[in-house]
């Protein structure tokens, strides 16, 4: 399974792995991905937190069509958190 990974320091490594989506456009995906991440860290979650709600965001950016239409409301991401995503 693929993951997206993030290296803190030489010495501490976390990996957050991807929710397996259908793939419709990938136009948004790394804006989504980035934009989530900041503001959970920013929001205060940790950076573990930051990288499973930025996954979720992205895996569901790239299930839709377009690129700003594709980015989903906090809302469908706390939704889809909830649910545990799968």
């Amino acid at each position: 399974m693929k993951s997206a990974n993030l290296r803190i320091s030489l010495s501490r490594h976390i990996k957050q792995e991807i929710f397996p989506v259908k793939a419709v456009d990938t136009t948004a995906a790394g804006d989504t991905f980035t934009g989530y991440f900041i503001a959970a860290r920013v929001g205060g979650k940790s950076v573990k937190e930051g990288l499973r709600r930025a996954s979720i965001a992205s895996a569901l950016a790239v299930s839709r069509e377009g690129a700003v239409p594709s980015i989903p409301t906090k809302e469908e991401v706390d939704q889809a958190e909830r649910r545990g995503f799968v």
